[in-house]
């Protein structure tokens, strides 16, 4: 009972992690909004981009708050597991395929069709700090293994010192006002931003072998406490946002502040969501789970095409949010069957025994 109670749980963080790469749909409808150069790299001429709706902008802050700390947290507890169960060969072997040569080919067919120049990282960067991350892991557990050993660490200091590095990380990161360090080009790098990452994806190794922590907040308690934090920081955020001059001082470390605070208690609080789900993996879920790398890897062809596209024909910005949501999905799931579902392509997005395509048994 207890083993198939694990498997539940691991089932929602696997949900969690698909849910949070199927949320690319949203946070790139209204791309064409505010990445300003979208049109151009289209090749369909744009001349006056509106502003995004309001509601767009505190649904993306919010999503912001915990999506990206969820992606790099589940990667270190999912990589973990795959330790635990598999070895550290089998994990270098799995995610050389999946993310470095995912990242390559990807990286290559994005500027190929957009620029040409083989820069840009586009939504991409999230696999270009992964591979850093990964090495950065490999060589520190190789060194540990080496120096230390023999040393025992105390679990509860690690998890409390991994936080902290993230809340200081998370302020340099947000620093200054309204800003975020995400890596634009091929060889871009921030100390500053790399570390926040890397430590949430630390804490996800951690989580993984204490489970200490992620029982402590998945106690209905703690979640609720949770869940009235990350409320009241969104509502703190979208007043500030609203309301707030961004020019004043006040505002701006309120803002600084707010945000750190609301990234770490949202993730928290939407992981011990997934966590005590308990979810029992069915056809319909096992799908989507199936399919959310792909679907990361191909979505924004189509957001950058069709609000491009909209745009130059005089849609307005909740037109182009509210038709590229439904429409995104529709191409990108067809950009799976026909490209990656049954070709050797799943070898490296899905793995070669998850594909469907075995002309080798």
């Amino acid at each position: 009972m207890h083993a198939q109670t694990q498997s539940e749980r691991i089932y929602g963080l696997d949900a969690l992690r698909a849910l949070s790469m199927l949320l690319g749909t949203f946070i790139h409808a209204p791309v064409i909004l505010h990445m300003k150069d979208a049109g151009i790299i289209a090749g369909i001429q744009v001349v006056d981009i509106p502003d995004p709706p309001l509601w767009v902008l505190l649904a993306l802050g919010w999503i912001h708050y915990w999506r990206m700390p969820v992606f790099f947290l589940l990667a270190g507890f999912f990589a973990g597991l795959m330790i635990k169960k598999y070895g550290w060969n089998y994990l270098a072997r799995d995610r050389f395929n999946k993310i470095f040569l995912g990242f390559l080919l990807f990286f290559a067919l994005y500027n190929l069709v957009f620029s040409g120049a083989f820069s840009h990282l586009y939504h991409l960067w999230f696999l270009y700090y992964l591979v850093l991350i990964y090495l950065c892991f490999f060589a520190l557990s190789f060194l540990k293994k080496i120096f230390l050993k023999s040393v025992r660490f105390d679990h509860s200091s690690i998890g409390y010192t991994l936080i902290a590095l993230i809340f200081f990380s998370n302020l340099g990161s947000v620093y200054p006002f309204y800003t975020r360090v995400f890596p634009e080009y091929f060889g871009d790098f921030s100390l500053v931003s790399f570390a926040h990452y890397f430590a949430w994806f630390l804490l996800g190794t951690f989580l993984y072998s204490s489970r200490t922590l992620i029982e402590i907040i998945s106690v209905s308690a703690i979640k609720r406490k949770l869940g009235y934090a990350s409320i009241c920081l969104f509502v703190l955020q979208a007043m500030l946002l609203i309301f707030g001059n961004p020019e004043d001082s006040l505002h701006q470390a309120l803002y600084v502040i707010g945000f750190t605070l609301a990234a770490i208690f949202t993730t928290l609080y939407v992981l011990a969501l997934a966590y005590s789900a308990k979810l029992k993996m069915n056809s319909k879920i096992s799908f989507f789970v199936e399919i959310s790398y792909s679907y990361y890897l191909w979505h924004l062809f189509p957001a950058i095409y069709i609000g491009a596209m909209m745009l130059s024909f005089g849609f307005g910005a909740l037109e182009i949010v509210i038709i590229n949501l439904l429409m995104i999905p529709f191409f990108t799931l067809l950009m799976h069957f026909l490209f990656v579902k049954f070709t050797p392509l799943s070898w490296i997005i899905q793995g070669y025994k998850k594909s469907d395509f075995k002309p080798f048994g």
